[in-house]
């Protein structure tokens, strides 16, 4: 085997665990080619992110910072190092087409460790 497809199944099987221990989804609703395209904003709340899961990360409409959802709580990070809690109604990117990227955890099952 290939150091590539070595490399490759390591990350199939750790990935593979990594979503045994959500309980319900991994929810996506946009992707770096949106982003790539052009499309920079959307209709899309934190509020309804926050429907679908306690961590994800993302960008706001018109590129305003970073998304990092931590333990159900939104916080934008800025170029200027400044770091907040981002507003219910802030509003994130999206795509027409379902495809952020927040997923639900189950508070029972520890997320397993990236193999070494």
């Amino acid at each position: 085997m290939s150091n590539r497809s070595a490399a490759y199944e390591h990350f199939r099987q750790w990935a593979a665990s990594l979503l045994a221990h959500h309980d319900t989804e991994v929810y996506q609703f946009s992707t770096i080619s949106a982003l790539l395209e052009g499309v920079y904003d959307g209709d899309v709340t934190i509020a309804d992110i926050l429907r679908h899961g306690d961590f994800g990360l993302g960008t706001f409409n018109h590129l305003d910072g970073e998304m990092v959802i931590l333990d159900g709580v939104c916080y934008r990070l800025r170029a200027d190092g400044s770091a907040t809690r981002a507003a219910l109604t802030d509003r994130t990117h999206s795509r027409r087409s379902p495809d952020s990227t927040p997923t639900s955890r189950s508070p029972s099952k520890p997320p397993p460790r990236r193999p070494k």
